[in-house]
C-alpha cells in the first residue's frame, strides 16, 4: 500500500483488504472456469469416442480407402517398372471399372528349372485392412507343389501376417517370392501331402511331374 495520511490509514486498509478479496475471488473463478473448460473438452472428446460409427464415417471405410491408394500406389509402380514375364493387373468389374482389391497375376518359372516354360496364373485377393494384413495368393488352377493348399492357396511365410509379412512388402516382392518358392519349396511347412511326399521320397518322379506341369501351363496356353 502506498503512503497515506494518518486519518486515512484505516480506510485505506479496509479498502485494500476489500481489493485482496475480489483479487482471490477473480483468482478462485479463474480456476474455476479453467477447470470447467477442460472437463468439458475431456467430456466431450470421451463423448466423440463412445459415438456408434455412422454410415459417412466407419472405421471399416477408412481402412478400405487406404487399401485402395496404396494399390492404386501398387499399379503405378508395376506399370512403371517389373520383372520380365511377371503379370499383374487388377480385375474389372463388369462397368469395366477397375477392381484394385483382385489382381490377376502369373509367375514365370525359373530358367533351368523344371519349372521352365510354365506361366502359373495367380489370383491376389486383398481384404480392407491392408497392408496390414497380407493379400491371399492362390494359383488358379492349383498346382502341384508342397507349399500350395489342394485349394490353391500358397503358403509362404512372406504371406503370413505372423511370421514374414510386412506393410512395406511390395506386389513385386511376393510375386518375386512365390517364383523361388516354385523351385525351393519349404519342407518344413508342407500344406500339400502327395506333393510333399514324392519330393521327400522320389525325387525323379516329383520333377517329371512338375515338368509336365510347366509344359501344360505354358505361356503360350
Amino acid at each position: 500500500c502506498r503512503l497515506v495520511k494518518q486519518n486515512n490509514i484505516a480506510g485505506f486498509h479496509l479498502s485494500c483488504i476489500r481489493r485482496g478479496k475480489r483479487s482471490v475471488e477473480l483468482d478462485r473463478r479463474k480456476r474455476e472456469t479453467e477447470t470447467l473448460f477442460e472437463t468439458t473438452r475431456l467430456k466431450a472428446f470421451t463423448h466423440l469416442l463412445d459415438l456408434p460409427l455412422c454410415n459417412s464415417i466407419r472405421l471399416q471405410d477408412i481402412m478400405s480407402g487406404i487399401a485402395i491408394a496404396r494399390l492404386g500406389e501398387e499399379r503405378k509402380a508395376w506399370r512403371r517398372d517389373h520383372p520380365f514375364g511377371f503379370v499383374a493387373r487388377p480385375v474389372k468389374n463388369a462397368d469395366g471399372s477397375l477392381n484394385l482389391m483382385t489382381w490377376e497375376c502369373a509367375v514365370p518359372g525359373k530358367k533351368g528349372t523344371p519349372w521352365e516354360g510354365g506361366l502359373y496364373k495367380i489370383r491376389m485377393i486383398f481384404k480392407d485392412d491392408y497392408p496390414t494384413s497380407p493379400p491371399k495368393c492362390k494359383f488358379e488352377p492349383p498346382l502341384f507343389h508342397p507349399n500350395v493348399y489342394p485349394s490353391g492357396t500358397v503358403c509362404l511365410s512372406l504371406l503370413d501376417e505372423d511370421k514374414d509379412w510386412r506393410p512395406a512388402i511390395t506386389i513385386k516382392q511376393i510375386l518375386l517370392g512365390i517364383q523361388d518358392l516354385l523351385n525351393e519349396p519349404n519342407i518344413k511347412d508342407p500344406a500339400q501331402a502327395e506333393a510333399y511326399t514324392i519330393y521327400c521320397q522320389n525325387r525323379l518322379e516329383y520333377e517329371k511331374r512338375v515338368r509336365a506341369q510347366a509344359r501344360a501351363m505354358a505361356a503360350t496356353n
